[in-house]
């Protein structure tokens, strides 16, 4: 016996693009663009895409990041003797004492002379991601629904100020895995961005730099939700119009280089100090189940 299948393919199309930009200091260039895509099969099949994304340009130099560069870490002693003279001050924290181990900075103004209090700082980073984007899909068949919603960023830094902590090698808290990568002798240096095991910060070790910023990039997959609706007859012998039994996750993945617990801080009210994470609270995992009823 053949059956003969009817299938109506409706696909619709939204592009919406606009262009902005105010010349001021918080100018900014915007570009967005959505697109959607719908294939309803008026039987037992149904599919639904979303994708959006948005570029944005700002000039405001509020938005950088401005540290000192970390080249690396002093591998030995030859290293530490052969480096440039730090410039005394009253908050040099014993940069004279520099050891092997430490971490040693770049000298971007080319004097020959370490102040990176002051001269030797460079635009190292901007907190605000060159494009935001986010994507769903939905597919329904005979009864079963099933939801995924996806959003991310690109191009932003960090300034993991938790690393001061997570990183301090003293022994007094938990630590990040890459501490084991840490600068143990002259012979052992470890990944060679790690500085040594050091109760007490010398050698501006604790300084806010270069070595503090992270790439913000992330891709987070927001929900997953998997839904099944009663036949209409089954509902009817319970007296109702629908019924439906669902279970949601809520932000179960997110894929990210980022070191801290989350890559979308909001860790600072100062407009002029966002993408700072000094301890920001994990993201919950959380997971819903439930029945939607239509009497």
């Amino acid at each position: 016996m053949k059956r003969k299948i009817s299938l109506f393919i409706f696909v619709l199309f939204l592009l919406n693009c606009t262009d902005n930009k105010v010349e001021d200091l918080t100018s900014e260039a915007t570009k967005d663009f959505e697109y959607d895509m719908l294939n309803d099969g008026l039987l037992a099949f149904t599919y639904n895409d979303t994708l959006y994304s948005s570029h944005l340009k700002n000039d405001n130099s509020d938005i950088f990041f401005e540290d000192s560069i970390v080249e690396g870490v002093y591998k030995n002693q030859a290293e530490v003797d052969a480096a440039l003279h730090y410039k005394d001050s009253p908050t040099n924290y014993g940069l004279a004492d520099t050891k092997p181990g430490d971490f040693k900075y770049k000298d971007v103004n080319g004097d020959k002379i370490l102040d990176i209090s002051d001269t030797d700082r460079a635009i190292v980073g901007n907190y605000m991601p060159d494009f935001t984007y986010g994507f769903g899909t939905s597919i329904g068949w005979k009864g079963f629904d099933l939801g995924i919603n996806f959003q991310g960023v690109y191009g932003n830094e960090i300034l993991n100020l938790g690393r001061r902590y997570f990183y301090n090698h003293e022994g007094n808290m938990n630590n990040y895995k890459g501490a084991l990568n840490r600068w143990k002798s002259e012979t052992d240096t470890g990944s060679g961005m790690n500085v040594r095991a050091n109760r007490v910060s010398k050698g501006q070790n604790g300084t806010t730099s270069t070595w503090h910023l992270e790439d913000g990039s992330y891709l987070r997959i927001k929900n997953i939700t998997l839904g099944y609706t009663v036949p209409m007859h089954w509902a009817r012998k319970a007296y109702l119009q629908a019924a439906r039994i669902y279970c949601t996750v809520q932000n179960p993945f997110t894929f990210t280089d980022y070191e801290g617990y989350n890559p979308e801080v909001t860790n600072r009210s100062n407009v002029t100090t966002n993408g700072e994470d000094y301890g920001v609270y994990p993201l919950a995992r959380t997971t819903s189940i439930g029945v939607n009823l239509t009497f």
